[in-house]
């Protein structure tokens, strides 16, 4: 009995020693699959070897706070806005003095002192100041192309023929309303273009007389301008005479014509200017005046005005 009891006592302790060096060996190999027990913290990790693909899509630039040369974005150049032809000036009521700024061209705030518009080659008129006379009440100094007006009523008498196409009729229309900024509601105005026949502006509803020069007048006179182009030969004497008739205190007249009129022409217009008119004269010419005398000089000097000179060549095209 002794002897078997010894060999039960030892078949339990290897059956004993055998299943716990079982369940060992599992919780080692379950521990060494899960990368170590949760509770162990001192124990050591394993690694495990994982290959990365580099993806074949490039980063995209908002990964990254800076961009490469390549990845720079190329600015888009804006072709500038070119300014519309004077003809093309919106005329949306606003003050007339907002309207003269769009159709003069402005000075270069570089530049200095400008000579006469155009080139005018007479004199500049004297400055305004305590040098010159005043005026009786309801005259006012108008200033066109070289030349200056001192009146209450005053006549634009202009060519229009297709020579005047253009450089020249676009500053015609710029200068003609700059002059009319200086004629106030005292003061009366009329505009008459020319080539073989007179086309007369009416601010007067039919009623062929010189509108008053207030802004409303102005601003449908601008209109008026704006509208007119070039076409057609010339015919001076006829377009004198008709401003004549409305009896102004002054006659501006413009043409780039300057075919000789005969002298009994010439004598007729001073006649029915008959001392109470000034006619100044504004000749359009190409090159330089050379200090030469023409009918328009003559017709200037014969009834107290001023002649001047303009070289196209210099104006804007």
């Amino acid at each position: 009995m002794p002897v078997e009891a010894d060999r039960r006592a030892t078949a339990l302790a290897w059956g004993t020693s055998l299943a716990v060096h079982t369940l060992l060996s599992a919780g080692v190999f379950y521990y060494g699959s899960q990368g170590g027990s949760e509770a162990g913290g001192d124990a050591p990790t394993r690694e495990i070897g994982v290959v990365l693909r580099q993806s074949e899509q490039p980063p995209s630039p908002f990964e990254s706070d800076s961009l490469s040369d390549a990845d720079t974005p190329v600015p888009v150049e804006i072709a500038p806005i070119e300014p519309s032809p004077t003809e093309s000036v919106s005329l949306s009521p606003s003050p007339f003095s907002e309207l003269l700024e769009q159709l003069v061209e402005p000075k270069d705030p570089g530049a200095g002192p400008q000579a006469s518009p155009g080139g005018a080659s007479a004199p500049a008129p004297p400055p305004s100041g305590g040098g010159r006379p005043k005026l009786p009440i309801g005259q006012a100094r108008v200033p066109f192309l070289g030349v200056e007006g001192v009146g209450s009523r005053f006549v634009y008498v202009l060519d229009r023929s297709t020579s005047m196409q253009g450089g020249p009729l676009r500053a015609v229309k710029a200068h003609l309303v700059a002059s009319l900024d200086a004629i106030g509601p005292p003061q009366q105005f009329h505009i008459l273009f020319f080539n073989t026949r007179v086309s007369a502006l009416d601010l007067t509803g039919g009623q062929n007389r010189i509108a008053f020069g207030t802004d409303e007048n102005k601003r449908r006179a601008a209109k008026y301008v704006l509208s007119v182009t070039a076409d057609g030969g010339t015919e001076r004497k006829v377009a004198l005479e008709e401003a004549i008739a409305f009896r102004p205190d002054v006659i501006f007249f413009l043409t780039d014509d300057d075919t000789p009129m005969t002298a009994n022409q010439l004598d007729q217009i001073v006649d029915e200017a008959s001392g109470a008119v000034t006619i100044h004269t504004i000749e359009f010419g190409k090159g330089p005046n050379h200090g030469r005398r023409n009918f328009l000089g003559e017709l200037a000097a014969q009834t107290g005005g001023q002649h001047a000179y303009v070289d196209t060549t210099r104006l804007p095209r």
